[in-house]
C-alpha cells in the first residue's frame, strides 16, 4: 500500500484530542496533503509512490535535496533517476499527471533493462548478481504500485471532491443563517460566558490549593489575571477577553494533573533577546526531555526506531528487540517528525520556539542568559566542558543549576532539542507563517533550542540553531508542550470533563 497506518494506527480515541494533528506518515505524505488534506487529488498518491520507489531502490526515503538513487547503488540504473525526481516534485504541476503517464515512464526503463540483460547474456557474459531483482522491481512491483495508485488515487480524488462539494454546501446554509446578522455573539456575550467558566474553575481552583502550595501560587496568578480583565471591561475590550483567559487557564492549571510537566502561565517573551514581546497562552511543557525508555513503548506500538543502535535503547534493529541498559538518558537520533510523530502519540506537541523560550527565561524575574544568573562556569550544565570530563549525554535533572525558573531540568545543556517552528529571522513573529505545519516538508529548516554536551558553556539560553526536518543527530532530542483549547466551547466541555473525572475518582475512594 502507498499509504501505511503511520501515526493513525498508534493514535486511540483516547489520545486524540487536537482537531489540527495531520493523521499519516509523513514521510510518504505529499505537501499538499499536510496543508490541506481535502484538496489532495491522484498525483498525491504518485508523490507517496515515488517516495516508496525511492526507499525500495536505496533502503531509505528521500529528506531535503535527495542524491539520485543511482549514485547510491549501483544496480539502481541512471534512467530511473528523473522518474523518481519528477514523482517527489513539491508542486502537483510538476510531477506526472496521471498514473498512467508514471506507468509509460517506468515500461521504457524495463524495456531498457531487460535489453541491457540480454545483450549481456547474448554476448556470454555471466548475469550480475542483482539485474533479476532489479527487472522485478521496475517490471513488476512497480508497475503493480502504479496500478494500486491509481486505484486508490481515483477514489481517494473522489471521496475528497465529495467532502468538498459537501463542505462547500454547508459553509453556504450558514452564511444564509448568519446572513443579517441573525446570530452574532457580542462582547457582552463572550464576556458572559468567560466570566461562568471562570467562576466554575475557580472554585475547583481554590480546594486544590488548599493543600498545595504550588497550586496554590497558580491560583493566585489566575485571581490577578482576572482582576485585570475586569480593569480592562471598560476600555479595552479585546485585552478583557485575553486577560479573563489567561485567568481561566492559571485556575484550570491549579486543577489539572500532568505528570512530569512543568506550567509555564500566560505572559510574553522576547525571543531570541531581539524584537517586540510575544505574548503567549499558559501551557505545560515537560520538565524533562524525552528519554529512551518511553521512546522505546513508542517505538513497540509501531514507530520505526532510530537509526544507530549504540546511541539509543534498542538492539537489534531488526529484531526489535529493547534492553534497559540506557532507559534514562534522553532519546537522540530522532528526526522532527519523529518527534512530533511521538508527542501527537502522547496527546501533546512540539513546542513552538517561542513556547521553548518562555519556558527557558520568558518566566525568570531578571533577565538572565542561564538559568542560575549572568555568568557560565564548569559543571554547571552538561556542555563541552573539560573539567567534568563528560564527552554525552547525561540523565536529565542531573544538574541541579541547569532548572529555569519555570521548573524545566537541562534546557541549558545536555541535548539540543526539536521545535515546530520554522528557522526564519528575528523578530519572532508568530502571526508571519513560522508556525504554521502545513508548510513543513521535504527541505524545511527548523529552529532548535538550548545547549548540549557539544556546545560550548558561552552558549546562550536564547541562541538559537537551525536543522533541516530529517535530520538527526546523537546530540538532539526533544520535549513536548500541553495546551489547552483553543475555543470557549472546547474550554467548557474541557471543564466538565474534569468534573466527571473528579466525580469518578471520589466514588472511587
Amino acid at each position: 500500500k502507498l499509504m501505511d497506518f503511520g501515526i493513525s494506527k498508534l493514535m486511540t480515541s483516547a489520545n486524540v484530542t487536537a482537531t489540527s494533528i495531520i493523521m499519516g506518515t509523513p514521510y510518504y505524505m505529499s505537501p499538499e496533503q499536510l496543508r490541506d488534506s481535502s484538496r489532495v487529488d491522484a498525483r498525491a498518491d504518485i508523490y507517496s509512490g515515488g517516495v516508496v520507489l525511492y526507499e525500495i531502490l536505496t533502503g531509505s526515503v528521500p529528506t531535503g535535496v535527495p542524491k539520485p538513487a543511482s549514485q547510491l547503488s549501483r544496480e539502481v540504473p541512471p534512467a530511473l533517476d528523473p522518474i523518481v525526481a519528477k514523482c517527489v516534485e513539491p508542486e502537483p504541476k510538476d510531477r506526472y499527471q496521471t498514473a498512467t503517464a508514471l506507468r509509460e515512464a517506468l515500461r521504457q526503463v524495463r524495456e531498457a533493462v531487460a535489453s541491457t540483460a540480454g545483450a549481456r547474456r547474448r554476448a556470454g557474459r555471466r548475469r550480475e548478481r542483482g539485474v533479476f531483482p532489479l527487472r522485478r522491481v521496475v517490471g513488476g512491483i512497480l508497475a503493480a504500485l502504479v496500478l494500486a495508485a491509481a486505484g486508490v488515487g481515483v477514489s481517494v480524488a473522489e471521496k475528497h471532491r465529495r467532502a468538498a462539494r459537501a463542505d462547500h454546501a454547508a459553509r453556504l446554509e450558514e452564511l444564509r443563517r448568519n446572513a443579517g446578522g441573525a446570530y452574532r455573539e457580542t462582547f457582552a456575550e463572550k464576556y458572559a460566558r468567560l466570566e461562568r467558566l471562570v467562576g466554575k474553575a475557580r472554585i475547583r481552583a481554590n480546594v486544590a490549593a488548599e493543600s498545595n502550595e504550588a497550586r496554590g501560587k497558580t491560583a493566585a496568578l489566575g485571581e490577578k489575571w482576572w482582576e485585570r480583565a475586569q480593569e480592562a471591561v471598560e476600555h479595552d475590550r479585546s485585552r478583557a477577553l485575553l486577560y479573563g483567559r489567561y485567568a481561566l487557564e492559571c485556575f484550570l492549571a491549579s486543577v489539572v494533573r500532568k505528570e512530569n510537566m512543568a506550567f509555564v502561565p500566560p505572559g510574553e517573551v522576547v525571543v531570541g533577546g531581539s524584537g517586540n514581546p510575544v505574548p503567549l497562552d499558559g501551557f505545560f511543557i515537560d520538565k524533562t526531555e524525552v528519554v529512551n525508555a518511553d521512546y522505546a513503548v513508542f517505538c513497540e506500538a509501531g514507530w520505526p526506531l532510530p537509526m544507530y543502535g549504540d546511541l539509543v535503547c534498542y538492539e537489534p534493529l531488526l529484531d526489535r528487540e529493547f534492553y534497559a541498559s540506557d532507559p534514562a538518558f534522553p532519546v537522540t537520533m530522532v528526526t522532527f517528525y519523529d518527534a512530533q510523530a511521538y508527542a501527537a502519540w502522547n496527546g501533546k506537541k512540539l513546542p513552538t520556539e517561542a513556547q521553548w523560550a518562555r519556558a527557558a527565561y520568558g518566566c525568570a524575574e531578571s533577565e538572565s542568559p542561564y538559568p542560575w544568573g549572568v555568568d557560565p562556569y564548569a559543571g554547571a550544565a552538561n556542555w563541552a566542558s573539560p573539567e567534568d570530563g563528560r564527552v554525552g549525554p547525561a540523565p536529565p535533572g542531573g544538574f541541579e543549576d541547569d532548572q529555569t525558573d519555570s521548573g524545566c531540568f537541562d534546557m541549558a545543556g545536555n541535548v539540543a532539542e526539536w521545535t515546530r517552528s520554522l528557522a526564519w529571522p528575528l523578530p519572532y513573529d508568530p502571526n508571519d507563517g513560522r508556525e504554521n505545519q502545513e508548510d513543513i516538508y521535504f527541505g524545511k529548516i527548523l529552529s532548535i533550542c538550548g545547549g548540549d554536551f557539544h556546545t560550548l558553556p558561552e552558549f546562550r539560553l536564547d541562541g538559537r540553531r537551525q536543522m533541516r526536518y530529517g535530520d538527526c543527530w546523537p546530540w538532539l532530542g526533544f520535549r513536548c508542550v500541553w495546551e489547552f483549547p483553543s475555543e470557549l466551547e472546547e474550554l467548557e466541555a474541557f471543564l466538565r470533563g474534569l468534573d466527571v473525572r473528579a466525580g469518578l475518582e471520589r466514588e472511587e475512594r
